[in-house]
C-alpha cells in the first residue's frame, strides 16, 4: 500500500516554506541595496581619485580656498575630461530616482552647481567638505528639495572619506554631511 501525504502534512510543509520565504525576503532586499550602495561609493571614490590626481598634477599648494589655491579642476576641465569618462562612472549604483531622472552622481563644487557657495565654505570645513555625492539611494517617495523629508545620501569628502547620511535638511549645506 502506497502512503501519500495527508492534507495536514501538505499544509504544514507549505506553511514552513512560506515562513522561510517571508524571513529571507527582507535579507535579500537589504543585501541588494547594500550592493547598490557599494557600487555608488566606488563610483564616487573614482571621481575623487580623478580630482585628486588633477590636484597633484596641477600643483595645488594644499591651501583651502579658491580652486586655483587648491589645485582643483575648473568647470571647463570637468566638462571636457571628467564628464567624458564612461557614463557608467557617473551613474548612480542605486538606479533612477524620480527626483533625479538622470540618476547621476553630483560633483558639488562645479561652478554651475553652486561652486561659489562651496568655495566660501571650504575654508572652514576643509577636508570635511563634501566633494561628490549621490542621493539616488533615497526612498522613491522622497523629494530632494523638501528639507523636511529624510534623504539618504552617500558622498565622498574632500579628504577622501566616504560618508553615508540619512536625515532631513538641505544636502547642499556642508553641515548635512558632517558627523552626527
Amino acid at each position: 500500500m502506497k502512503k501519500a501525504f495527508t492534507l495536514t502534512e501538505c499544509l504544514v510543509s507549505l506553511a514552513i516554506i512560506l515562513t522561510i520565504a517571508a524571513l529571507l525576503t527582507p535579507v535579500v532586499i537589504n543585501s541588494k541595496r547594500a550592493g547598490q550602495v557599494t557600487v555608488s561609493i566606488q563610483h564616487l571614490r573614482q571621481i575623487h581619485l580623478a580630482v585628486k590626481q588633477y590636484q597633484v598634477d596641477s600643483g595645488g599648494d594644499g591651501n583651502y580656498g579658491s580652486l586655483e589655491e587648491m589645485g582643483l579642476p575648473h568647470g571647463e576641465y570637468v566638462a571636457r575630461t571628467l564628464l567624458n569618462q564612461p557614463l557608467k562612472l557617473w551613474q548612480s549604483g542605486c538606479g533612477v530616482h524620480p527626483s533625479d531622472p538622470h540618476a547621476l552622481v553630483h560633483l558639488q563644487y562645479w561652478p554651475g552647481n553652486g561652486g561659489k557657495h562651496w568655495m566660501d565654505n571650504v575654508v572652514s570645513w576643509r577636508e570635511q567638505m563634501i566633494l561628490t555625492f549621490d542621493l539616488n539611494c533615497s526612498d522613491h517617495d522622497v523629494n530632494f528639495e523638501n528639507t523636511m523629508q529624510a534623504k539618504y545620501g552617500i558622498g565622498v569628502l574632500l579628504g577622501g572619506n566616504a560618508v553615508k547620511r540619512r536625515k532631513s535638511g538641505s544636502y547642499a549645506d556642508p553641515a548635512w554631511w558632517a558627523k552626527p
